[in-house]
């Protein structure tokens, strides 16, 4: 049977563990960037980081001692990834290679110790890139963050719609130009141009600017991105002109040959011998 003393310290010692259960905490970086340096990734159209993407984490208590880990993860909204454990146990950590600008957002970092779990949050940012197909045409602009994407040409009368392909985080305020001044979309999505019923004044260079504000050694550094489309209007009779060169050109053909052909049965005539009388 134990003794009053024992329970006692046995009692203290429940005590203890539980204030340590009920206080773990996280603790680490706060943030960290995926640090592209082209708005376009080459040759996958997502732009990838040009150094490694590093984030880690640790458990501690409310006195802030760290407590041993017993495994730990990192979530991002798309992906999963098991952390490595120090040796010590006292931090968790993973290295990515080329991460995609569409990794970044809001990391979880998942913490599991004897003492119970945590999660705490990473900031992972990402200045403006563009998102798009890779059937889509993408030339620089004297600058990896100044863009010209395809084109368009539709004929007059007709609805556009001309998207902005600018992804970042945190999510870029979206701004349009058309032949360097500045215009405001229709439409409640800033990342779209819509355009209906569509005349020859439409027709032009849309710009739209992406800028958000990354923060870089605890600091606000703000960047812009600028991808540049142009809009062609044609004419309904637009068909009309290649349409009459065609056949202003088969009737030139056609004239020669019929007068090459006259001429030819013409050379013919001239050259039959006559017959003797």
């Amino acid at each position: 049977m134990w003794s009053q003393g024992h329970l006692i310290r046995v009692l203290a010692l429940v005590l203890a563990l539980c204030q340590v259960c009920s206080g773990v905490k996280p603790k680490g970086i706060s943030s960290a960037i995926i640090d592209v340096n082209a708005a376009k990734g080459h040759p996958n159209p997502i732009p990838s980081s040009a150094t490694p993407l590093k984030l880690w984490c640790q458990a501690v208590d409310d006195q802030g001692r760290v407590l041993p880990l017993v495994s730990a993860q990192f979530r991002s909204k798309t992906t999963t990834h098991k952390a490595v454990l120090s040796g010590d146990l006292s931090n968790a950590s993973i290295t990515i290679e080329n991460a995609q600008a569409v990794e970044a957002g809001k990391w979880n970092c998942d913490l599991h110790t004897s003492y119970g779990n945590t999660s705490g949050i990473i900031e992972v940012y990402v200045r403006g890139v563009i998102k798009h197909n890779a059937n889509v045409r993408v030339d620089d602009k004297g600058s990896p963050f100044e863009l010209e994407i395809s084109g368009h040409t539709v004929t007059i009368g007709d609805n556009i719609t001309l998207n902005c392909p600018i992804y970042g985080y945190p999510a870029p305020s979206i701004t349009w130009l058309k032949d360097s001044k500045a215009v405001s979309p229709s439409s409640s999505d800033p990342t779209q141009f819509v355009l209906r019923t569509t005349t020859n004044s439409d027709e032009g260079v849309y710009t739209c600017i992406g800028t958000n504000t990354v923060i870089e050694n605890g600091r606000p550094t703000e960047y812009k991105v600028k991808v540049e489309q142009h809009l062609r209007i044609k004419s309904k009779l637009a068909w009309l002109v290649p349409f009459l060169i065609i056949l202003a050109i088969l009737t030139t053909l056609a004239i020669v040959i019929v007068f090459c052909e006259c001429r030819r049965k013409k050379q013919n005539r001239e050259l039959k011998p006559q017959d003797d009388d």
